[in-house]
């Protein structure tokens, strides 16, 4: 069996959630762009039917994206699939050619179950221009390094240094 057709459903909806939540765009708005009755938008949205194509189509339009982003899977994923090399969390290195190791980390890291709040800043940042995006990596990068120094001065005052 090529696909897990009930899991790639549910996948599919989640993105369309995502994709809503990062635009702002609520249920019934999301069925005014599409010209899709209220009541199959939410259907689909709560998982109790599954959108054929031509509602799969007419969403992308109202959404402003293509099938295929639709599909996508995310960039960690499809660079398991290339030839790039990539670190293991032991910092050792493979060729992702190896179709075994890289299909068990895509399947891994498809099961990583993501809060509401999560997947609309995975959205969000997904439609940024690369300017934006290398802004949030600088400030994302300061976080760190300010909750970093909140832990050493912790562990300081504690006396656990």
């Amino acid at each position: 069996m090529i696909y897990d057709v009930d899991r790639e459903c549910k996948t599919v909806i989640k993105k369309i959630k995502a994709i809503c939540n990062a635009k702002g765009i609520k249920p019934n708005e999301l069925a005014k762009r599409s010209n899709i009755a209220t009541s199959t938008i939410s259907y689909i949205l709560n998982g109790k039917t599954q959108p054929q194509i031509y509602t799969l189509l007419q969403l992308c339009n109202a959404l402003d994206i293509t099938m295929e982003e639709l599909f996508s899977k995310t960039k960690s994923e499809n660079n398991l699939n290339k030839k790039a090399r990539r670190n293991t969390a032991l910092g050792e290195e493979f060729e992702a050619d190896d179709l075994q190791i890289s299909e068990m980390l895509v399947e891994s890291l498809s099961q990583i179950q993501l809060t509401d709040d999560e997947m609309k800043l995975v959205m969000c940042y997904r439609y940024f221009p690369d300017e934006k995006k290398e802004l949030l990596k600088t400030y994302t990068d300061m976080l760190q390094q300010y909750r970093e120094i909140e832990d050493a001065s912790m562990m300081k005052e504690s006396g656990s240094i």
